[in-house]
């Protein structure tokens, strides 16, 4: 498959998606408002990416890395946010340490060693993997509880965020590699997916007549 018509499509899509998000960001809880707000900055990460990769090759990739830590504590954050783990902050917080720790020696020593790019590769693998079994988990906690999940946006998008990761993981760690280029299109199918998915979040909180803290709600029971 042609990676770059996925890659053009999928950011196409981030962008639609994202647009959306903004009719409903003063509805949104926090954790939607982050989601939105991650969206319009990989949108516009990708933009700037096609618009000057041939003419600032070293600036594109910088704001690539740059993203990739945000993305990274977000997607934590999120998952964190979705009041399933109130037990378990502690836990949280080493894991922002990890990642920004990780970052720092990952885009800082291992470029020392090898300039070729592998290196973001290694850290996508070790972040997506975090992301992905948390992002199992609180699902699995919130299967556990009553209601409807299928109408309920936070369950939504913790599926949404698994999906992404989950399938992103072993793609991303071949980034500055041949074979990353061959099967990135796999990664462009996940994000289409995912951005989809969000996109049925933020219909479920444009059409609920709720308050912005009853969007924002655990199961009843976990």
């Amino acid at each position: 498959m042609d990676s770059f018509f996925t890659r053009m499509l999928a950011t196409c899509i981030e962008v639609l998606v994202a647009l959306f998000g903004v009719m409903i960001f003063k509805k949104a809880g926090l954790q939607f408002r982050l989601l939105i707000l991650l969206l319009l900055y990989g949108a516009a990460t990708d933009i700037f990416g096609w618009t000057f990769y041939k003419t600032n090759r070293s600036y594109v990739l910088l704001a690539v890395d740059i993203y990739t830590l945000a993305e990274a504590l977000l997607m934590v954050f999120i998952i964190e946010s979705s009041g399933l783990f109130n037990n378990l902050k502690k836990l949280f917080k080493l894991i922002y340490l990890l990642l920004f720790v990780c970052y720092v020696l990952v885009f800082i020593i291992l470029p020392l060693v090898s300039d070729n790019g592998a290196y973001r590769g290694t850290y996508s693998f070790g972040y997506l993997s975090i992301v992905a079994v948390l992002a199992a988990w609180a699902s699995l906690k919130w299967i556990e509880g009553v209601g409807n999940k299928l109408n309920n946006p936070v369950f939504t998008l913790l599926i949404g965020v698994f999906i992404y990761t989950f399938c992103s993981v072993f793609i991303d760690s071949f980034i500055g590699t041949t074979i990353g280029d061959a099967v990135w299109w796999i990664h462009d199918v996940a994000t289409m997916t995912a951005c989809l998915i969000f996109a049925y979040c933020f219909f479920l909180i444009k059409k609920s007549t709720t308050t912005e803290k009853s969007v924002i709600n655990s199961p009843k029971k976990v």
